[in-house]
């Protein structure tokens, strides 16, 4: 998803507008960086948000072990029924 983030520095004076020029509202949270080697990557996270996404995307869960933090890529998701759908190729 394309998006502009504009900021005074403050949470209040901060905007995320997606390409189709809708604010994103929810956000809870946003971090931003840039690397010598990787390109500049934004998280932007969203408060109990209903969502419709096309494209490509990942997720990624940062369990707690042995108190190291360690951020995973998903494979799969199993429901309580036994389903389970593949989230990669």
């Amino acid at each position: 998803m394309d998006v502009k983030i504009t900021s005074d520095g403050t949470p209040h004076g901060t905007k995320i507008v997606s390409a189709d020029g809708h604010e994103l509202r929810g956000v809870s949270a946003v971090e931003w960086g840039i690397s010598v080697d990787v390109p500049s990557c934004a998280k932007i996270y969203i408060t109990m948000a209903e969502i419709e996404i096309s494209g490509e995307a990942a997720f990624f869960v940062n369990p707690l072990r042995d108190g190291v933090e360690k951020w995973r890529r998903v494979k799969s998701i199993e429901f309580e029924d036994g389903e389970q759908i593949s989230l990669m190729d």
